[in-house]
Parts: C-alpha cells; structure tokens; sequence
C-alpha cells in the first residue's frame, strides 16, 4: 500500500515538472510564469525538503509492519524536531544581528506557544494510543510527524522570505 502511494506521488510529480516543462512553448508572459512554477516544483521536491524524501524511502525498505513503520516515523520526527531547533536557531541569529528586538520577542513567544501546545498534544496522543487506538500508535506516529514537519517548514519558509540560507543542520557535521 506505501509502495503504490509512494510511486503515485512521485508519478505525480513527474506529470506535474513535465506539463510546466511545456510552458517553454507558450507566449512569453505565461511562460516566465509557468517556467517560475516549474522551478519552485522541482525546488520543492528535490532540495527544499529532503527529509521527505528520505522518509519516503526508509518505508519503501522497510519490511512493511506497524513497528518499524511506527519506528521510522518517530526517527523521523525527531529529524524534523532537529530541522525546528536549527532553523529557529537561525531566526534567533537573524533578528541578533539585525538588533531586531521586537522581531526576536515575538519568535520566541511564538516558538513557546508552539511547545506549549505540542506538550498538550502530545498528552492527548499518549492518552489516544493507550485508550482508544487499535492500530499499535500508526495514526498517532503519523500524526506526530506532520506536527514537527509542518512546524520545521514554517520556519523553514521563513528563513527563506528572509533571505537566510538554511542549510541543514546534518550539513554542518
């Protein structure tokens, strides 16, 4: 079943880089545009995110039960746990060096509210898991790591509005 998701997503992604490959031929107003949409595809599917991508994989190797499905995704939350602390440590030396006070206030109020409501979350996870869920934490693993992913690409995204560049937190060992 992750197999056939993994391989209609990356089919997905080949029709849509192609179908914007033919914005080459149009006129040049909707070309730039679609040429525009193109890289930002590509860049999203390649570089932007790679931890995806090597998500996606370590499920397609693994042999397929709850537990190391329910494992890889806890490593990899973790991962994306790790890409929050390293892009927020970015934010945080962005508005430093900007001596940009109210900027630095309000990041950091906003990375306690996260936690705070991660905390909260995930005493409601821990509570389902052992109460309501019979599937052995698959939901709630899945679950979990959209909650650290979609964080980590947050700030990601605002590293990048910023002109930060963001390189990985692997990157720098």
């Amino acid at each position: 079943m992750r197999r056939t998701a993994a391989f209609f997503l990356g089919a997905i992604a080949c029709l849509l880089m192609c179908s914007c490959g033919a914005a080459q031929q149009d006129n040049a107003p909707e070309a730039v545009a679609k040429q525009t949409l193109h890289a930002s595809i590509t860049r999203n599917l390649t570089a932007l995110y790679p931890l995806d991508y090597e998500y996606n994989l370590a499920l397609l190797e693994s042999d397929g039960s709850r537990a190391s499905f329910v494992g890889i995704t806890a490593d990899y939350a973790d991962k994306w746990k790790e890409e929050i602390e390293w892009n927020f440590s970015l934010l945080e030396t962005f508005f430093s060096s900007e001596s940009d006070e109210e900027g630095k206030i309000l990041l950091h109020q906003s990375q306690q509210e996260w936690q705070a409501f991660c905390a909260t979350t995930e005493e409601l996870n821990t509570h389902l898991a052992s109460r309501y869920e019979p599937t052995g934490g698959t939901k709630i693993a899945a679950n979990q790591l959209k909650l650290f992913r979609d964080r980590a690409i947050e700030l990601i995204m605002k590293c990048d509005q910023l002109g930060i560049s963001a390189s990985s937190p692997d990157d720098q060992s």
